[in-house]
């Protein structure tokens, strides 16, 4: 009898780890909904309809209620009105047979019957009231704790304090016949990293929410970069980099990371635009790039992981 596949959530909390999650896909008795969070862990079907990544890599849990769920998944929109299941569609609840009977549940979000998508919550505690609406398609094994810990970010309305994202995920190794799925695409290294865009003149959209329209030359962008870098090298290394670097991000970026400093959140090399890629992974952790260039403008690089 096959084993059940196992797969993991690295979880990060305002930039910094906090442990990996260890889960049990119950595909003997959810198949079709097991496969499709491998596959969301794994990475390994590409792109979907909508044209992002099917992935969990850099999402994050848009909703945690203390005592009830921690909910994430959002692939396409981030807030909890996206996703995209890995079969190109919404998919049907597979069964009920399941239930919510303790802390550590896996089961799929949804907005009615017949909707799940990649959308999913971790249980906090039992919730039999969930029963026969939501399909249980998983357990929590190891680190337990790390929902706990997710699980204090959270209010009462489900607005979540700090930014909770998965760092990494994939599929468990194991040891013979069993663990001979691959485990592709999204396993390759991954870095995080925080950025700040000045676009010029030239960019396909000059313009942003700091300036309607932006009409500075790409030298002139480049040199703003090379003032804000000065300043910051100014300061020192060190933990005090990081935000003083967010701060100027808020300020000063033209991107839309700029709300949160700046945060691009962790990700692999295909996944932004090739300079900017090669910038971030050639840079130590708490490295400063200098000026980048690409397709949307000049970009400043602080690799934190």
């Amino acid at each position: 009898m096959a084993t059940n596949p196992r797969v993991f959530l690295e979880v990060g909390i305002d930039g910094a780890s906090a442990g990996r999650i260890e889960i049990e896909l119950f595909a003997d008795v959810v198949p079709k909904t097991a496969e499709n969070f491998r596959c969301l862990c794994t990475g390994e079907k590409g792109r979907g309809e909508s044209g992002k990544r099917l992935n969990l890599l850099g999402s994050r849990f848009h909703r945690i209620i203390p005592g009830f769920v921690c909910q994430g998944g959002d692939t396409t929109m981030g807030n909890g009105t996206g996703g995209e299941s890995v079969y190109g569609h919404m998919f049907e609840d597979e069964n009920f047979s399941l239930k919510h009977t303790e802390p550590g549940i896996l089961s799929m979000a949804n907005s009615g019957p017949n909707s799940n998508g990649s959308q999913f919550f971790i249980s906090c505690q039992a919730a039999p009231h969930l029963d026969g609406k939501h399909v249980v398609f998983g357990k929590v094994v190891n680190g337990l704790e790390i929902v706990e810990a997710m699980e204090k970010c959270g209010g009462e309305d489900g607005a979540v304090a700090a930014r909770v994202l998965v760092y990494d995920c994939g599929e468990v190794k194991r040891k013979g016949p069993e663990a001979k799925r691959a485990r592709l695409a999204n396993q390759g290294p991954t870095v995080h990293a925080l950025h700040i865009l000045r676009k010029h003149k030239d960019v396909k959209r000059p313009s942003s929410w700091r300036q309607a329209e932006i009409a500075c030359s790409r030298e002139e962008a480049a040199d703003h970069l090379l003032g804000l870098r000065r300043q910051l090298g100014a300061g020192g290394e060190g933990d005090g980099l990081r935000a003083r670097f967010e701060a100027l991000a808020r300020e000063h970026s033209d991107c839309k990371t700029a709300k949160r400093g700046g945060d691009l959140g962790p990700f692999e090399r295909d996944m932004v635009q090739k300079p900017l890629a090669e910038a971030a992974f050639a840079l130590p952790v708490g490295g400063l790039s200098e000026v980048v260039s690409t397709k949307l403008g000049e970009h400043l690089v602080l690799r934190v992981a």
